[in-house]
């Protein structure tokens, strides 16, 4: 069904999506999980009968039940219920005949997961197995394992997301104390570099990247490449936690940027400052890290009180 400007709902999904690409700079992982969570929506909604123009609060609701039926994480309902806050809130400002149903719509609240964090030595683990992986002593190890520390290294010493460290280029490197990477809403932040964090990519940029790029015809400014001579992905990263198999099910690369500001945090660093290198918008973000750190608190409550 077409609006009283002439578009169809997949013309106004697009407008919507053009409009979070550009005006909102969401990356293009989060763009593709929006549309997709807009698209089931309105698949929902047009199996009762219902357009764009059409949907009320009432129809909202049925679609919350119906995800509970589902048996979905919070966390995924929640992200889909702000892909659809979106989307309303974008059409109801720039469509007249249309608005926005979710006002004071609200989910259960739930209690925030904690995450995952290993200890020191487990990292040093998960760097030990990458090279026992290769069947090698340390000084006789392929570029593919150099490059694996080298991203380890990365993620653990400067608490980069996954999609931070592969988005960056040769040019980014300036063997320096600091790196410059682009976060979310493509904010730019300088973030410190560890001492084995910074060895560990000086040596990955002289021995193992040269060869692998060498495996691909096309030139190839990535900073971080496969054994196939591409662009590194993020599937390639976690087969590095696979193989490893430290920590358990549900440890990844993501968790080196928990253990970064949970390491921090519990070695005495202020929470502002963690904030600024993790890149977060807000301070609530960054404090789910605190709970992560109860364990240290506890310590140090029963060494200190006189009452403990």
């Amino acid at each position: 069904m077409q609006s009283k400007h002439g578009l169809s709902d997949e013309d106004l999904v697009d407008d919507w999506v053009r409009w979070l690409e550009k005006s909102r700079h969401m990356s293009p992982n989060t763009v593709v999980a929006y549309r997709r969570d807009v698209g089931d929506f309105l698949g929902f909604a047009n199996r009762l009968g219902a357009d764009l123009a059409a949907i009320d609060r009432r129809l909202l609701r049925r679609y919350l039940a119906f995800l509970d039926t589902r048996e979905f994480a919070r966390s995924t309902i929640a992200r889909r219920v702000s892909a659809v806050r979106s989307l309303f809130g974008f059409l109801e400002a720039n469509y007249e005949e249309i608005e926005d149903p979710t006002g004071g719509l609200e989910l259960r609240r739930t209690g925030r997961k904690l995450p995952d964090v290993l200890a020191p030595g487990e990292i040093d683990s998960l760097i030990e197995s990458a090279i026992v992986g290769a069947g090698s002593g340390m000084g006789q190890i392929g570029p593919e394992t150099i490059r694996d520390i080298a991203l380890v290294e990365l993620l653990y010493g400067s608490g980069l997301r996954i999609s931070e460290a592969l988005g960056l280029r040769v040019a980014d490197w300036e063997n320096s104390d600091f790196i410059t990477v682009t976060g979310k809403g493509s904010k730019e932040r300088k973030v410190p570099l560890s001492s084995p964090s910074k060895a560990a990519m000086q040596r990955y940029l002289n021995e193992a990247r040269p060869e692998l790029a060498s495996r691909s015809n096309s030139p190839l400014d990535s900073l971080f490449i496969n054994g196939r001579g591409k662009a590194m992905t993020p599937r390639d990263a976690r087969r590095i936690f696979e193989r490893a198999g430290v920590g358990g099910e549900g440890v990844g690369p993501h968790t080196l940027r928990h253990c970064f500001a949970t390491h921090l945090l519990e070695g005495g660093a202020d929470l502002r400052v963690i904030q600024e290198m993790l890149g977060h918008t807000s301070i609530a973000t960054t404090q789910v890290y605190t709970h992560s750190s109860r364990g240290r608190m506890r310590r140090v409550f029963d060494a200190s009180h006189p009452r403990a």
